[in-house]
């Protein structure tokens, strides 16, 4: 006699694949690909809004315990008609934990809004989601401490399973997205778009130790948005949207500046466009995920100098959100699109940056995290 109730859920096992994990942000669901292949094995539905639009972001993956960890930000959508004002109203976000292997759900915890970033401790013992919250960021308010939003800090995250997480929070800053960790957990790095700075945290005993400054020293506003630690943990990538650079900090308890690189057309020898989540090649070697125009730069580490740019068309990679490196050294980006059609994940040749493999994934692809076979 059969089951009663069979999982019909598609299984993502390794097999000795390279997977690569990705999430769609305008078409609520995760896609799976083989990248070795390029192949895309599944795309499965996320979220708990049976109707509008749950936007999953950012999300991180605890592979010892199998558990996958994804925000919904339930962005606000343009509406008219006379229910435009109930529509429009903000909502919380929430912290879905999924089983690795199927993708299904396994527990949740709502958490303020517009949760952007999600980073996850080695151990996997805490989880750190930032919140995005732009229009708290906006209100016209002369108390900066009144438009910063928060900073998440979840202990013993797989306990999201039981119901009962160990919630902490601490106001960080004006609409902070990219975090990173220290080199030994107890701090962490939070880019703060609406203040130009990027807050250092002090994660035992939550809160923030100091800010300091992120803009151009030309002044004028910089927006610093993605941030990327090398392998070590001592080096961190600040890009800003604003100033369309990039500022490479040694992590510390009062970061410094090593150099900055400009994305400018008015530098023919450079390339221009606004950067995003940079990857490390090593720890001599960057790569830089632009758009507007769209393309990727290589850097030198050591000095910020562009030693390699291409410019990609929207066949090739649209909006290149993200750049990440596999174990073997093979580099991929995710490539948003026009947040209608289909987006793709493209492997790129780690010298040239040339394009050499692409498969489709869903709607607005906003991160990849690779796992090993």
């Amino acid at each position: 006699m059969g089951v009663a109730f069979p999982n019909q859920r598609p299984s993502f096992e390794n097999q000795g694949r390279t997977l690569g994990y990705v999430s769609n942000g305008d078409s609520d669901s995760l896609s799976v690909v083989d990248l070795d292949g390029m192949v895309e094995l599944g795309r499965v539905p996320v979220g708990l809004d049976p109707v509008g639009l749950d936007g999953p972001t950012h999300f991180a993956i605890d592979r010892a315990r199998s558990i996958l960890y994804l925000a919904l930000a339930y962005p606000q959508t343009s509406s008219i008609g006379p229910h435009a004002a109930h529509e429009d109203v903000v909502r919380t976000g929430y912290i879905q934990a999924l089983a690795l292997s199927d993708l299904r759900p396994l527990g949740g915890l709502s958490v303020d809004p517009s949760p952007a970033d999600v980073l996850l401790a080695d151990d996997g013992g805490e989880l750190l989601i930032s919140h995005y919250d732009v229009d708290l960021a906006a209100e016209l308010s002369d108390d900066i401490e009144a438009r910063r939003a928060k900073l998440t800090l979840i202990a013993a995250p797989s306990e999201l399973l039981t119901g009962a997480p160990q919630v902490r929070t601490l106001t960080v800053c004006a609409a902070p997205y990219g975090v990173a960790y220290g080199n030994d957990e107890s701090r962490a790095y939070v880019a703060c778009t609406g203040e130009d700075s990027l807050a250092v945290v002090d994660t035992l005993d939550a809160r923030v130790s100091t800010r300091v400054p992120v803009g151009m020293p030309t002044g004028g506003v910089s927006k610093p948005y993605a941030l990327t630690a090398n392998r070590t943990r001592e080096r961190l990538l600040v890009s800003n949207k604003v100033s369309r650079s990039v500022v490479l900090f040694v992590a510390s308890d009062e970061p410094q500046a090593q150099w900055t690189t400009v994305f400018d057309a008015a530098l023919p020898a450079i390339p221009y466009g606004v950067p995003y989540f940079a990857a490390w090649l090593s720890d001599s070697e960057l790569v830089v995920p632009l758009q507007s125009p769209d393309g990727a730069a290589l850097l030198d580490a050591s000095t910020g100098a562009v030693t390699q740019s291409v410019g990609y068309s929207p066949e090739q990679c649209a909006a290149p959100r993200e750049a990440r490196v596999a174990l073997d050294g093979r580099v991929f980006l995710v490539c948003t699109g026009d947040h209608f059609a289909p987006g793709a994940i493209v492997e790129v040749d780690p010298r040239t940056l040339a394009v050499t493999a692409r498969v489709n994934v869903g709607v607005g692809p906003d991160r990849l995290l690779v796992v090993a076979p």
